[in-house]
């Protein structure tokens, strides 16, 4: 044993070398599973951008929850219009065989209070800050009917839904809230697979090709789109 160094030293250093080892092997496999993802195929944004950005983490997260949802689904994020007010983002949307699904992607957390008559909302985490953000159901009816302008077609169902960080504590007045349903990225599974049952298959495999291919020129990495813009 080298001079100075005891046992329980070199049990901790022996200790410490493997918390490293195991750290860097779920690194590695968290950053090869989002490189897979679909929501890297097409934002191709770095790991540790979705980890520096609540927003793009709350899309992230809208993906990791409903990936596994039975049915032909396809998605779309970070979605850009024109309005006369400016530029406005849809987070993402999801055009399944029952429906389309339309995503507010908040990025807050922690404890949310509002109502749809609100102008504003508030989030108030365990950690004493509070911030407060424009009304999401209003943006979600708002956005809801564009993409429902764009699609065109009568009989495809429609849901909306403003999510919040995972672990959220939603203390929201339901009221008439634009059919725009407020939720917590680790409830949204849930609430979705809710709608889908009761809507049933609608939506063919070839209309879901045809309303992806109208919905994509507004993703914001769309490369035509920058083409065109160009």
């Amino acid at each position: 044993m080298p001079l100075g160094i005891s046992n329980a030293s070199l049990i901790a250093v022996t200790f410490a070398a493997i918390a490293v080892v195991a750290l860097i092997i779920v690194a590695s496999l968290l950053i090869s599973e989002y490189n897979g993802s679909e929501y890297h195929a097409q934002t191709r944004a770095p790991f540790i951008a979705v980890l520096a950005s609540r927003k793009r983490r709350s899309e992230y997260d809208v993906y990791e929850a409903l990936k596994m949802l039975p049915g032909l689904k396809k998605f779309l994020f970070r979605l850009s219009m024109q309005t006369n007010f400016g530029t406005t983002e849809i987070g993402a949307v999801m055009i399944h065989e029952t429906g389309i699904y339309v995503f507010e992607t908040i990025g807050l957390g922690g404890r949310i209070t509002g109502n749809p008559a609100q102008e504003k909302w508030i989030s108030r985490r365990s950690i004493g800050t509070t911030s407060k953000f424009a009304n999401p159901t209003v943006l979600g009816g708002f956005h809801t009917e564009y993409i429902k302008s764009l699609i065109n077609q009568g009989g495809i169902p429609f849901w909306s839904y403003a999510v919040f960080a995972k672990r959220s504590k939603l203390q929201v007045d339901p009221g008439k809230t634009h059919e725009c349903r407020s939720v917590s990225a680790d409830t949204l599974l849930w609430a979705v697979r809710e709608n889908a049952r009761t809507g049933g298959r609608i939506v063919t495999p070839q209309e879901i090709d045809e309303f992806y291919e109208k919905l994509k020129p507004l993703t914001l990495n769309d490369k035509d789109k920058k083409k065109a813009v160009a």
